[in-house]
C-alpha cells in the first residue's frame, strides 16, 4: 500500500501513472497467456495441473493466484486503476486492456467476482458526473441509508425466492460442482459466528480459530468471510477496525470525488469490490488490493522535491 505514495514522493504523478500503467499491463498479458491456453486445451488438452489442480474439476480460470476468487478480484483491482487511467491517450490499448480483463473475469467462473465487474461498469460511468449534478445534503444521505436498509431488509425477507429462482440456477449453469464450496463456506460462517459468541468483546485471538480446530484434530478450514473472521478472532474491537478502514477509504474516495480527482471513482470501486468480495470470501491478504488502494488513494505532494531534497528523501526513505 505504500509503494505508490513512496513513488510518488519522488517522481509525483508521471510515478503513478507508470506504476498504473504496469499494473494493468501485467494483468492484461496474464489474461492473454491464460485465455489463449483455454482456447488451446479446448482442441488439445494441456497438462492436468497447467491451469491449477481443481481446473479439471471447475474448469475455472486462476492466473497464478491458486484461486479463481482470488484471481478475479486481482483483475477487478486492475480494472479499477483501468478506469482512472481511461481519460488519458492510447484509448485503443485501452479499450483493449478492458476487454481482455472482463472476458477473464468471465472465465475465472467467480459469482462474486462477476458481481463486481458488472458493478463496475456503471460505477466507471455515473461516479465522474455525481460532482456536478448531485449535492450532498444531510436529506439526501438519510434517505440513502433508508434505501439501503430497506433493500437489505427486502434481501432478507425475500432470500428463499431470490436463492430459489435466480441465484441457483445462475450458479448451475455457471458452475455445476459449486455446491461444495458453498456448503463449506457457509460451514466456515457459521463456525465463526459460534466462535465470536464465545469472545464477544476481543475475540478468541489472532490465529485461534485455525489453532482450535488442529488441536481437536478437525481438519483446517478458513473463515469465508472478512467482517466474520475480524469478529471470530478480534471480536468486536476488530470488527470497529476494519470498519473503520472500508469507513475512511469512502470518505477518502468521495471526498477527492468532489474536488474532482481523476483517481477517485477508481479508489471506490476498488473499495466496493474488496467490500462485496470479502463477504463471502477471505481477501483481506490478497496485495493487489492493498496495492490499487494505495495507488488511487495517493496524492502528489504539494511541493515537488529535487536536487538534493529529492536525494535526502530517497535516502530517509530506504
Amino acid at each position: 500500500a505504500a509503494v505508490p505514495a513512496l513513488v510518488m514522493l519522488i517522481a509525483g504523478e508521471r510515478g503513478r501513472v507508470v506504476l498504473a500503467e504496469t499494473f494493468v499491463t501485467a494483468a492484461a498479458v496474464i489474461c492473454v497467456f491464460q485465455l489463449a491456453a483455454y482456447a488451446v486445451d479446448a482442441v488439445t488438452p494441456l497438462p492436468p495441473d497447467f491451469f491449477g489442480y481443481l481446473f479439471d474439476k471447475s474448469h475455472q480460470l486462476e492466473g497464478y493466484a491458486q484461486n479463481s476468487n482470488a484471481f478475479a478480484l486481482q483483475l477487478v483491482m486492475a480494472a479499477a486503476v483501468l478506469i482512472a487511467l481511461f481519460p488519458s491517450a492510447d484509448v485503443g490499448l485501452r479499450w483493449l486492456a478492458a476487454a481482455l480483463l472482463w472476458t477473464a473475469v468471465g472465465f475465472a467462473r467467480s459469482r462474486a467476482g462477476i458481481l463486481c465487474g458488472l458493478a463496475a461498469i456503471p460505477l466507471a460511468l455515473i461516479l465522474p458526473k455525481l460532482p456536478g449534478r448531485l449535492r450532498v445534503t444531510g436529506r439526501l444521505l438519510a434517505i440513502v441509508a433508508i434505501a439501503g436498509v430497506a433493500v437489505l431488509l427486502a434481501g432478507v425477507a425475500l432470500w428463499g425466492n431470490i436463492n430459489e429462482y435466480i441465484l441457483a440456477p445462475i450458479t448451475h449453469a455457471m458452475r455445476p460442482g459449486a455446491g461444495d464450496s458453498d456448503a463449506l463456506r457457509w460451514q466456515s460462517t457459521l463456525l465463526g459466528w459460534q466462535a465470536w459468541r464465545e469472545h464477544p468483546m476481543l475475540g478468541g485471538g489472532l490465529g485461534s480459530f485455525l489453532l482450535d480446530r488442529d488441536i481437536a484434530g478437525l481438519p483446517p478450514v478458513v473463515i469465508h468471510s472478512v467482517p466474520v473472521w475480524f469478529l471470530a478472532e478480534m471480536g468486536v474491537v476488530g470488527l470497529a477496525a476494519y470498519v473503520g478502514l472500508i469507513g475512511s477509504l469512502t470518505a477518502c474516495g468521495l471526498t477527492a470525488l468532489w474536488k474532482r480527482d481523476r483517481w477517485a471513482p477508481g479508489l471506490l470501486i476498488v473499495v466496493m469490490a474488496f467490500l462485496l468480495m470479502g463477504l463471502v470470501h477471505d481477501v483481506l491478504f490478497q496485495r493487489t488490493f492493498w496495492f490499487a488502494a494505495g495507488l488511487t488513494l495517493a496524492r502528489v505532494p504539494a511541493k515537488r522535491l529535487d536536487g538534493r531534497d529529492a536525494q535526502s528523501s530517497s535516502k530517509a526513505v530506504s
